[in-house]
């Protein structure tokens, strides 16, 4: 990676870590991990302590000799220490709390620092079930089938044509990363797919089935959310669609957004969560096909993460343009290459896995950089 260091945004401060990117997310995975195994003990501990306190209590009252006054003091004391199971320090040894005599400041944040720890849990994101079924297509038929054709538009009643003879199919199994220079068609590609431009008369074709449903994501797409920045998500989604308010909850939970966030104004809510609001918008109805145009604007590390990972989930076909290396590594397994007026088809195998495609791409972009083919940039 480029840069040797990070520094993080977290809890109202900035972290400092001595290291790069890749580095970074591996501890914070590690991190997770623990934690995650940290709360799990820390439920069934806390069940045992109330288990426990709640047979002294009952012993206590049952009796023979009457109510037993020692017995219920120590249910109360077994209860009181509930409140500290499951404090840990960052390093995973256990936190014990220490007369204040001997606790200098860091040690007297440590309680509140855990505790938020352990009640966060990584956003998810899951996209609506695509139902490709419905379409009655053999199974791996493709949901967007372009037959040499070219596209492009007029300019000053000239026809100005971007992409010529392209030939490209995308399957429900499809998660294509689309890359290449500015101007190279990326977008231009998008808008053909989604049937916003028809190919060039006399030039090709696409086919696609009656019935197919595709979505739209474009690099600018929450901020048309702007319009509407006092209403908030739920009353978004609701007159949008004529929806109750729970079904428009439960859409935007699936996308992480939900408490407070789902019943805020819209102007009120975070880049990350307008981009979580504005997919669940533009999923609404189920499409069988995602076109994303860089979807990664805006959101953090674990928005990324959570994203992949729904994308590698859905069960629709999945086109992305994207420089985001990492990104693209995680959910993709076919690249497609713009540029010179064309499209090149790369599809990964044990032989060629994905990666190497994408490392392979980026250093012929480095390389016809060095060699005075322009400024362009590496994908990161």
């Amino acid at each position: 990676g480029v840069a040797p260091d990070v520094i993080v945004m977290q809890g109202g401060g900035l972290h400092a870590f001595p290291g790069g990117l890749e580095e970074y997310e591996k501890r914070e995975g590690e991190k997770a991990a623990r934690n995650d195994a940290m709360l799990d003990a820390r439920v069934r501990q806390e069940k045992k302590a109330r288990d426990a306190a709640a047979e002294m209590k009952k012993q206590a009252m049952s009796s023979k000799g009457g109510r037993n006054d020692g017995q219920l003091k120590q249910a109360k004391q077994k209860l009181d220490k509930i409140s500290r199971v499951g404090l840990y320090r960052e390093d995973g040894k256990a936190f014990k709390l220490n007369s204040l005599s001997k606790m200098d400041e860091k040690a007297m944040r440590l309680p509140s620092r855990v505790s938020a720890q352990r009640g966060g849990r990584e956003e998810t994101m899951q996209f609506p079930d695509p139902d490709v079924s419905s379409l009655r297509l053999v199974d791996g038929a493709p949901l967007i089938s372009v037959l040499d054709a070219s596209v492009g538009y007029t300019m000053g009643g000239v026809l100005k044509s971007v992409l010529h003879n392209v030939n490209l199919q995308l399957t429900a199994k499809s998660r294509v990363a689309v890359v290449g220079d500015n101007g190279a068609g990326k977008t231009t590609l998008l808008r053909l797919l989604g049937g916003e431009l028809q190919p060039i008369k006399g030039k090709g074709m696409v086919r696609t089935p009656p019935g197919l449903r595709v979505a739209s994501v474009g690099q600018h797409h929450s901020e048309g959310l702007a319009e509407h920045g006092d209403k908030t998500a739920t009353q978004y989604l609701c007159d949008e669609f004529q929806v109750t308010e729970l079904q428009a909850r439960s859409s935007l939970g699936k996308f992480g957004i939900s408490g407070p966030a789902a019943v805020s104004p819209l102007r009120t809510l975070s880049g990350g969560q307008r981009v979580r609001v504005s997919f669940a918008y533009v999923t609404w109805r189920h499409p069988q096909v995602l076109l994303l145009d860089e979807p990664t604007n805006h959101l953090d590390i674990g928005g990324i993460r959570a994203l992949s990972e729904a994308i590698k989930a859905y069960e629709g076909g999945v086109v992305i343009v994207s420089h985001n290396r990492a990104f693209c590594n995680a959910c993709c397994n076919k690249l497609w290459v713009a540029g010179g007026g064309a499209v090149r088809v790369s599809e990964c195998s044990e032989e060629a896995p994905f990666h190497e495609l994408f490392s392979g791409y980026a250093q012929s972009v480095l390389s016809k950089a060095a060699g005075g083919g322009g400024k362009k940039a590496a994908p990161s």
